[in-house]
């Protein structure tokens, strides 16, 4: 969020000419008056206004020393202090000027910043509302004092602030952008946008308010445009998936078979575990693929299921066909909503270390792995919560909570409620320069990980682990809005607030939730042969595709990812298991497409041969799906073979040959 200092001033520049003229007359006065106050100080304002910041402060402390008494010499040497970097030394100074004129509103708003910047935010608020109630006018103040109430959550208040500075200065592109964030924080994503369209007219080349845009659209699940503009996080003030030099960058067109393609990390962990999913797709388009993870993550992202070299991204020696940077890849996808890759699990614990904890955590109780706490980074305000949220939980007979957390929020361990329990893994969790090794090792063996919106979610989420997700009432926009599943991750549910910072609410609906789970009688787990696994996971892709109803895709996408989970790693290991896959799919889409015809014929109760020959198919169909089931049961060695009957007497009727390509009568769709 952009405050009146951090707005680039535009319009009303004097000439290069003219400054320099102003610069000489004062060096020349300075010549034969050296403690000229005025001269000193008006070079301070040259050099300040030019970016020679070391220079303004020498010019400005030598003014100072002369006319102490001058309250704007000490303003000015303060807010080149704060520009330097040095807000402690700022504050001092500010405050010097204070002392000379305690209601000046501009030193006052300058103070308010600098409180800002040294994160005393409820003095920087005050010192901000002073200056207003000096000078009510002025909207770019009235813009920071609305960023400052935002960082104390305090929204409604923001909001009326940012209405106000846009109806001082309707031309205040930075106060219209930020209107746009606490809309969205206020869950309002629809006005949001608008508001930064606006600051988007009024300043077409605005990178922040073009990404603050992508946020918004994208939790609208406005992929297209989201992605398009998420693109100007490039070109920021602090850019982020900055392009390196010597190759283009990759945008979805381009033939990648053959070519290198160096993929960049950005941004946080957790971006990296949600988008690595990206890396199997560029090799299934002939890349050889280069990826340089964040150097904690490297461990991790080699259990990647795809051939991708990892490498340092830094290296000057690796000489790419393309990059991409990570968060591109969605739009060079062109990923919408509906096509989200999300074969879980694609990423994998090390199997020493899940034998390891499971021997060290044991058989015992309900386990559920827990995370609170993200980063300390203003990002993360409002995600997380305290430890002591999960004592509604913890309370519940048989269950034993289990911390994943790591880092900040890890010491609330020592201060936990009375009679609340949660086990701590202990000082060798995760230790070394290696992140979430154990911590995936732990989500494997636990029955269910309940998080806030941090990494741990993500890591959950991508080993297709049960996971539980607790969000703040207008979340990130990669949990989207109102929905309780989500599409980056089929085995896991989303648990929302009703309303801005009330935490307790949605852990009443966590723990109903699990109450109703350890009711239930639990899963069955029966031996079946490998053609019963790979032809349920067919009819699963198919529902998938065919199934209307966002309640009803959530629990298919869930079962699928349960079976994925086991019949994935056998596909990629066998081309000719993967060729029997694809036989048996297409078998069951033609049966689904009988299937549909059949229950047509009975609606309108036309029993005509038509309708004979289809239910006739469905015999001749499902003998040629056998034949293929037991085909996977002898490539796998399966103990447990499927057979079919056709009475004492009967043969049953001869079955086509599952190699043959006779497929032709799968119906259009």
């Amino acid at each position: 969020m952009m405050d009146d200092g951090e707005a680039t001033k535009r319009g009303g520049a004097e000439p290069s000419a003219d400054l320099d003229r102003a610069r000489a007359a004062c060096e020349a006065i300075l010549r034969h008056r050296p403690d000229d106050y005025h001269a000193l100080n008006q070079i301070g304002l040259l050099a300040l206004r030019s970016g020679a910041l070391r220079e303004a402060r020498g010019r400005f402390e030598a003014a100072v020393a002369i006319r102490p008494e001058i309250a704007s010499g000490h303003r000015q040497l303060a807010l080149t202090l704060l520009r330097l970097g040095r807000p402690h030394a700022a504050l001092e100074r500010i405050d010097r000027a204070l002392e000379h004129t305690p209601r000046d509103a501009r030193s006052l708003a300058l103070r308010g910043r600098i409180l800002g910047r040294l994160d005393r935010i409820e003095e920087a608020a005050g010192c901000y509302s002073q200056a207003l109630a000096a000078v009510p006018g002025h909207p770019a103040w009235r813009n920071s004092l609305g960023g400052l109430l935002v960082r104390l959550r305090r929204f409604g208040e923001a909001l009326a602030c940012f209405d106000e500075a846009v109806a001082l200065g309707p031309d205040h592109a930075e106060a219209h952008t930020n209107r746009g964030l606490v809309l969205a924080a206020l869950g309002r994503a629809d006005e949001a946008v608008a508001s930064h369209d606006r600051a988007l007219v009024l300043r077409p080349d605005f990178p922040d308010a073009q990404v603050n845009r992508a946020v918004a659209l994208l939790s609208l699940e406005r992929f297209a445009e989201g992605w398009r503009d998420l693109e100007a996080r490039k070109r920021r003030a602090r850019p982020v998936g900055v392009s390196p030099p010597g190759s283009p960058l990759w945008r979805g067109q381009e033939n990648l078979a053959g070519r290198s393609l160096l993929v960049l990390s950005e941004q946080g962990l957790g971006d990296t575990i949600q988008f690595c999913r990206y890396l199997p797709l560029l090799e299934a388009r002939g890349a050889r693929v280069l990826f340089g993870p964040q150097d904690s993550l490297v461990r991790l992202m080699a259990s990647l299921d795809c051939s991708a070299r990892l490498v340092d991204a830094r290296a000057p020696d690796l000489s790419p066909d393309f990059h991409a940077p990570l968060m591109s890849l969605p739009l060079a996808f062109g990923t919408s909503p509906d096509v989200i890759p999300a074969p879980v699990p694609y990423l994998k614990p090390e199997p020493a270390r899940v034998a390891e904890w499971k021997a060290r955590l044991g058989g015992h109780g309900f386990r559920i792995g827990v995370a609170w706490q993200g980063s300390r980074a203003a990002a993360d305000a409002g995600r997380s919560f305290p430890v002591a949220a999960f004592a509604v939980i913890a309370a519940i007979p048989g269950v034993r909570l289990i911390s994943l957390q790591k880092g900040h929020g890890a010491e609330q361990l020592r201060s936990l409620p009375p009679g609340m329990a949660v086990e701590d893994p202990g000082e060798g969790f995760d230790a070394g320069g290696q992140a979430f090794l154990d911590t995936a090792a732990v989500i494997e063996v636990c029955d269910l990980v309940i998080t806030s919106d941090t990494a741990v979610a993500h890591l959950s989420g991508a080993l297709a682990r049960p996971t539980w997700v607790v969000l703040q009432h207008a979340p990130d926009w990669r949990w989207m809005r109102e929905r309780e599943d989500s599409p980056w991750y089929p085995t896991m549910r989303l648990f929302r607030q009703t309303s801005i910072d009330d935490w307790p609410s949605a852990f009443d609906a966590v723990e109903t939730a699990l109450r109703d789970v350890l009711n239930r009688a639990p899963a069955p787990h029966i031996p079946v042969g490998w053609g019963e696994i790979i032809d349920k996971l067919t009819i699963l892709e198919i529902k998938q595709d065919r199934i209307p109803g966002a309640e009803a895709l959530a629990n298919v996408r869930r079962e699928l990812a349960a079976i994925e989970a086991i019949a994935v790693p056998p596909l990629r290991a066998s081309p000719e298991l993967a060729a029997r896959k694809d036989q048996l799919a297409a078998v069951n889409r033609t049966l689904w497409n009988i299937e549909d015809a059949l229950r047509d014929k009975e609606a309108g109760q036309a029993f005509d041969e038509e309708f004979i020959a289809l239910a006739r198919a469905v015999y001749r169909y499902n003998d040629e799906r056998a034949l293929i089931k037991q085909a996977i049961n002898r490539l796998l060695g399966s103990d447990i073979v499927e057979e079919k009957s056709y009475g004492s007497d009967a043969p049953g009727p001869p079955a086509p040959d599952p190699d043959s390509t006779a497929r032709g009568e799968e119906p259009h769709g």
